[in-house]
């Protein structure tokens, strides 16, 4: 079964980078621009995942990860946050937020090979700051 995966970013080079290492991990995506473009898209689409960047307009990702851990179907999701924010308060954050697992930007090969590997294999990767 195809994996339908949710990309938020309001970079638009960001999101098309993303959205074709998931396509090409043979993965159907959906992008968004922003928190509550992503968080309507959710109430009227079925995901099984959702990697969203952290700092947008509208609605960041950890706020857009919350609204979306309040949706039964969506509590146990893979989510991937995207963000150029570390330190032990932002994981603290981030575990409020119901965020399992975090990348630094910039996005590297590997990164983006972290991210298709989450979105396949939920809890690959851990709470982490990839390489």
């Amino acid at each position: 079964m195809t994996k339908h995966i949710l990309v938020v970013d309001d970079n638009a080079a960001s999101r098309a980078r993303i959205q074709e290492v998931l396509t090409v991990a043979g993965m159907s995506v959906v992008v968004a621009e922003n928190g509550m473009q992503a968080l309507l898209i959710a109430k009227s689409e079925r995901l099984d995942g959702v990697v969203t960047d952290q700092v947008m307009p509208m609605m960041d990702g950890c706020h857009l990860c919350q609204m979306l851990r309040e949706i039964p179907a969506y509590r146990q999701i893979p989510i991937v946050l995207l963000t150029t924010e570390a330190g032990p308060a932002f994981q603290e954050e981030m575990e409020a937020c119901g965020v399992p697992v975090w990348l630094e930007k910039p996005l590297t090969e590997q990164k983006l090979a972290l991210i298709a590997t989450e979105m396949l294999h939920p809890s690959v990767a851990t709470k982490t700051k990839a390489a």
